[in-house]
């Protein structure tokens, strides 16, 4: 069955990071790389219902080929996953992949990437952040701690791909 990842986590959780290592079977979607394309930065604060009015169309595109796709942006709220899953035809299985980051790892790595987003905003998020409920429509929601082994992380995602096949 055809998957939709949706990360969920703070700016500097490694929500990028994981999408690259764990599922780079899927189609990604950012609204990093969307901000890029229309203003030629990633961070701005421009545009975003037009950014993500593309999302959804582009999220739309890439389920029409049958392909797992991964969303790649914050998903901090209730709100804004619920927007997210509103949009899904029936069939797609939704899983929600939580970075349980901690405050001070997300304001770490922050400061070791390219673009920095301002501390004074990873902080305002960390404190609006909701974790995911299944009673959101998730089908499956994986927590994942910075501790976590990655042998553990495999497993979990190889066996939730097999259900869903």
């Amino acid at each position: 069955m055809q998957t939709i990842y949706i990360m969920v986590g703070v700016p500097g959780a490694g929500k990028t990071t994981f999408t690259k290592k764990y599922l780079s079977h899927a189609v990604y979607l950012g609204t990093d790389n969307i901000r890029k394309e229309l203003y030629g930065r990633e961070l701005t604060l421009r545009g975003r219902k037009r950014v993500r009015r593309i999302l959804y169309d582009r999220m739309k595109e890439a389920l029409s080929t049958g392909n797992d796709i991964v969303i790649d942006c914050t998903n901090i709220t209730r709100r804004r996953r619920k927007a997210l899953l509103d949009k899904l035809p029936s069939g797609i299985r939704a899983a929600a992949i939580y970075l349980d980051t901690p405050l001070m790892t997300a304001l770490k790595n922050n400061r070791r990437r390219k673009r920095h987003v301002p501390m004074i905003g990873i902080c305002m998020m960390y404190q609006t952040l909701s974790e995911p409920s299944e009673t959101e429509g998730f089908a499956k929601i994986y927590k994942i701690h910075g501790d976590m082994e990655e042998k553990h992380i495999m497993k979990q995602l190889y066996r939730y791909r097999k259900e869903t096949y």
